[in-house]
């Protein structure tokens, strides 16, 4: 249960800093309704009914264009998530709060790893998931700019590389 904690306490800090979507997560997005959010869940909504059809005529009418040179960034979340029996908002959202809640403990365990007491490391990640960048980049609607999830996980297994050399490492690296 100790192990959990941290993951229970980001993915709330995860839904605090996208409130109120929680709330109504079929009906809501992430992100301002003018910016390119709209464009996340429909490409999530491809992914659930398209993902075979690579050219689509469904937009730039009237010579279509190919989704993953479109959307290639984002091309992960339909990936993982267009199979998944949700409508795409709520994809969407739930594509948002893990990479949200990733990148924090990803932090967390960073900050652990190089020596931060408990609380130092809640610190870190929190501040990693409320970051003003991310933030903006969520209401902006570039919410795949929350791949940045990833780089803490990368610099701990860079650290652990360079700390410790091991093949196991360095593979995991």
């Amino acid at each position: 249960m100790k192990r959990l904690l941290p993951v229970l306490w980001f993915l709330l800090v995860a839904l605090l800093v996208t409130w109120p979507v929680v709330l109504h997560p079929v009906d809501s997005v992430v992100g301002h309704a003018q910016t390119s959010t709209g464009s996340h869940v429909w490409v999530l909504w491809w992914a659930q009914n398209h993902l075979s059809q690579v050219q689509t005529d469904l937009i730039f009418f009237p010579h279509g264009a190919d989704v993953v040179q479109l959307c290639g960034s984002d091309l992960l979340s339909p990936v993982l998530l267009g199979r998944l029996p949700l409508p795409p908002t709520t994809l969407h959202n739930l594509w948002a709060w893990t990479l949200l809640t990733v990148g924090a403990l990803g932090t967390f365990l960073l900050c652990r790893n190089r020596g931060a007491s408990l609380a130092g490391a809640l610190l870190g990640g929190t501040v990693f998931a409320t970051a003003p960048f991310f933030q903006h980049e969520l209401l902006n609607g570039t919410s795949e700019m929350l791949a940045a999830a990833a780089l803490p996980w990368f610099a701990h297994a860079l650290l652990d590389v360079l700390d410790q050399p091991t093949p196991r490492r360095g593979a995991l690296l």
